[in-house]
């Protein structure tokens, strides 16, 4: 019987000698790191060391350009002997497009009558301002003047009264036909008590690009009173950058393609627009206007105040059978070209490129290293 018991004694503890081993954990040797994923993760670190060394320098040279482009400005370009085509093409490629409209549609409108008019009266009442002993407060001249702002709630008879101790600028005009409060045949109307309908418009905070009544006219689609204004004698805007009134007239087409792309048909309402559009054109055929027109293998493509319009060659003969409108008939636009950029401009370009290439050049193939390696 004794044996018996120790054998199952013996039995239990082998038993719970063997569930110890099973049940609880047991410590394991290490595996040493391998030489190729030391090597790999040394690389990520230096890579991530890189990259971030390269942002710095890019926003470094970033910072440089904005800061040296805040060092001048056309006007500056201007009173050192630029001319105003190079002051264009310079704040174009260095700035930006927007920068180089904005600028010379201002030049432009500097020469105006009633800018010059408004800088006299901004002066005054600045002057009026500080005697009576304010800080500088920024002021003002809202289009239509005080006296108009009214008329297009008035009576006829009241009108005509007002008509004739207040004559209309084309400012006026500009800002009654923007702000759509007139109907046409009253914008007519008002059209006729302006002293000088051809002048360029200079104080319309409205008018971004729109240089003259004419361009007011065929951008907010009022026909008639372009046809008008013709008998008045404005004639249309052509310039080399700002866009010209042909192109004002041109430019429904990126919206009338994006749609037929949309529907796969015309829309009536723009069939109707094109044969304005047509008629617009033939209006405008005697006064030496053009398009810049791209032509390739597909058909043209037009760059209407930066807008680009793909239009492939059953585009260009549905335009013409359907609405008498020949873009392939229509000069090439006379556009500025960086050639045409005089010596002082070519020497101020390259001292800008000199100011960033000592920064530039000696990270440039650096950062490239950095980018292909990361990539691999």
């Amino acid at each position: 019987m004794s044996q018996i018991l120790k054998i199952l004694l013996f039995l239990l503890m082998f038993l719970a000698v063997l569930v110890a081993f099973l049940w609880f954990p047991h410590p394991t040797e290490k595996t040493p790191p391998s030489p190729l994923n030391t090597s790999l993760q040394k690389k990520k670190t230096d890579d991530v060391s890189n990259n971030s060394t390269c942002v710095t320098e890019n926003t470094i040279n970033t910072e440089l350009e904005k800061s040296w482009n805040k060092t001048w400005d056309g006007n500056d370009l201007l009173s050192e002997g630029f001319t105003a085509d190079d002051i264009t093409l310079i704040l174009h490629k260095y700035k930006n497009p927007n920068f180089a409209l904005q600028w010379r549609r201002d030049l432009y409108r500097q020469k105006s009558y009633q800018h010059t008019n408004d800088q006299s009266i901004l002066q005054l009442r600045q002057s009026a301002i500080l005697d009576a002993g304010y800080d500088y407060i920024s002021t003002n001249i809202n289009y239509p003047r005080k006296a108009l702002e009214n008329y297009a709630n008035l009576p006829q008879t009241e009108r005509q009264q007002l008509l004739m101790q207040h004559s209309p600028t084309v400012e006026d005009i500009a800002a009654f036909i923007s702000a759509e409060t007139l109907s046409e045949k009253e914008l007519i109307e008002l059209v006729q008590y302006v002293e000088e309908p051809n002048r360029i418009i200079g104080g319309e905070p409205k008018a971004y690009n729109l240089m003259n009544l004419l361009d007011y006219s065929v951008a907010y689609s009022h026909n008639q009173l372009f046809d008008e204004l013709l008998k008045l004698g404005v004639t249309p805007t052509n310039d080399r950058y700002l866009p010209n009134t042909l192109e004002w007239a041109i430019l429904p087409l990126a919206g009338i393609k994006f749609r037929q792309k949309e529907t796969g048909k015309i829309q009536e309402e723009d069939r109707t627009r094109l044969k304005q559009i047509s008629k617009t054109i033939q209006k405008l055929s005697s006064y030496n206007l053009g398009l810049d027109i791209q032509k390739n293998t597909q058909g043209v493509k037009l760059l209407v105040y930066g807008y680009p319009v793909d239009l492939n060659h059953d585009d260009i003969n549905q335009l013409y059978n359907e609405f008498d409108i020949d873009l392939l008939g229509i000069k090439q636009k006379d556009v500025l070209t960086v050639k045409e950029l005089s010596p002082e401009a070519l020497k101020f370009m390259k001292e800008k490129k000199r100011v960033f290439e000592h920064n530039s050049d000696k990270t440039t193939e650096h950062c490239k290293n950095v980018e292909a390696n990361t990539l691999k």
